[in-house]
C-alpha cells in the first residue's frame, strides 16, 4: 500500500453546498437542532429526559454507552446478539417488562433481521432506541430515537445527536441546555491527520486520537461549530455512493469471508467486516502496511454475559468502504488482505 488505508477521519476540507443532499438533510434533522458533543451525552440527555424503569443494552457495544448510562444514574443490563448482529428475541423475551428503554445497534449501517423488527413493534409498552452509530442510512427506521455520531462516518472532530424515529409513539424533547466546550484538545487528531498530507507521521496524530477518545465523557455540550457546518455541506449522498462501490469490489475479491452476505447491500455500509482466524493477528499485521482495519469492541462491557459477541470480536475484522478510497484502493487492499491471509 502506498498510502495509509483506514482509521479516523481527517477533518473534511473543500466543502460547498452539495448538490445533491447534506448528512442533515439525509437524516431528515432541521439545521436548527440542539447537536451534543458526543453520542454519550446525547444518549444521557434521552435517558434522564425519558427516566425509563430499567435500561438494557445489547453485550456486543462499546463501553461509551455504558457510561453514558452510569452518568444517568442507571445501571444497565445486558441482552445478547446473535451471530448475524440481532438481538437474541429469546432472551429479550425473558429481560423486558413496561416502562423500560432497550438500545439495539444497527451494526456495520445494516437494520437487524426481520424478527426482532416484528417483536419491536409487537412490544409498543417498551422504548426502542435504535443506535445509528454506524449507520448513515440503514433500510428503515424502526427505533422510536435515533442516535448518530457523524465523527465515525465523516471527517468532523465531534458531534451527537438523538431524533425521533418514524413511529407512533410521541417524541417530543425539550432542547437541551448545552454549554460549549472550552477545551478544543479533541480536534488535534483530526486536524493533524489533514494537514500530513502524506499520512507518515501517524504516530502523533493516532496518539492524540487515542486521548481525545480517552477525555471523552457524557457531558452536555454543544456539538463544535466545524462540525456541525460540516454536516450541513458535506456530500453524503456521493459518501454513499462511494460506500457502496467499495463495499462491491470488496465482496467481489472477499466476498467468501465476508460476514453480512450481500453483495450490493440496500443499506450504506459501514465498512467490509470479514471473518477471519485471528482478527487480532490479521489487524496487527496489517497496521504494519499503513493499513488500519478495527475489530470491535476491545473494551465490551458486556463480553462476559453474551455468546456471539465473544466471536464477533475475535473472528472479525472490519474494512474501510468510505468516501476517502476508490477502485484502486479498495482492489489493492484486498490483495493485501489475501496475501497476509
Amino acid at each position: 500500500m502506498t498510502r495509509a488505508i483506514g482509521g479516523f477521519f481527517p477533518l473534511e476540507s473543500g466543502l460547498q453546498r452539495p448538490p445533491e443532499a447534506s448528512y442533515l438533510d439525509t437524516w431528515g434533522i432541521p439545521e436548527d437542532h440542539p447537536a451534543f458533543h458526543n453520542l454519550r451525552g446525547a444518549f444521557r440527555f434521552l435517558l434522564e429526559t425519558l427516566k425509563p424503569a430499567r435500561v438494557w443494552l445489547p453485550g456486543y457495544i462499546c463501553s461509551a454507552m455504558r457510561d453514558a448510562v452510569i452518568a444517568a444514574g442507571m445501571k444497565p443490563g445486558w441482552y445478547a446478539v446473535n451471530e448475524q448482529l440481532s438481538p437474541d428475541i429469546e432472551t429479550l423475551s425473558g429481560l423486558l417488562a413496561p416502562g423500560d428503554l432497550c438500545l439495539a445497534v444497527d451494526y456495520f449501517g445494516r437494520t437487524p433481521e426481520t424478527e426482532f423488527l416484528e417483536y419491536v413493534s409487537e412490544h409498543p409498552e417498551v422504548v426502542w432506541v435504535e443506535d445509528r452509530a454506524q449507520a448513515m442510512l440503514p433500510e428503515r427506521s424502526w427505533g422510536d430515537y435515533l442516535l448518530y455520531s457523524p465523527r465515525k462516518l465523516l471527517g468532523v472532530p465531534d458531534g451527537g445527536l438523538v431524533t425521533g424515529g418514524d413511529t407512533d409513539r410521541p417524541v417530543e424533547l425539550s432542547a437541551p441546555e448545552l454549554t460549549r466546550l472550552d477545551d478544543l484538545a479533541f480536534m488535534d487528531a483530526s486536524r493533524h491527520r489533514l494537514e500530513d498530507v502524506a499520512e507518515t507521521d501517524n504516530a502523533t496524530w493516532y496518539g492524540e486520537y487515542l486521548d481525545a477518545e480517552a477525555s471523552m465523557a457524557p457531558g452536555f455540550h454543544k456539538i463544535s461549530r466545524l462540525a456541525w457546518e460540516t454536516l450541513q455541506k458535506a456530500d453524503a449522498a456521493f459518501h454513499a455512493r462511494c460506500r457502496h462501490a467499495n463495499f462491491r469490489t470488496l465482496y467481489r475479491q472477499l466476498g467468501d469471508q465476508a460476514l453480512l452476505r450481500d453483495e450490493s447491500p440496500a443499506y450504506v455500509p459501514f465498512g467490509f467486516p470479514l471473518v477471519v482466524e485471528d482478527a487480532g493477528a490479521l489487524s496487527r499485521r496489517l497496521a504494519a502496511k499503513r493499513v488500519f482495519a478495527p475489530r470491535y469492541w476491545p473494551d465490551m462491557p458486556g463480553e462476559s454475559e453474551t455468546g456471539a459477541a465473544k466471536f464477533l470480536y475475535e473472528k472479525v475484522i472490519v474494512l474501510p468502504v468510505d468516501h476517502r478510497y476508490g477502485d484502486e484502493e479498495m482492489e489493492g487492499l484486498a490483495a493485501t488482505v489475501k496475501t497476509l491471509l
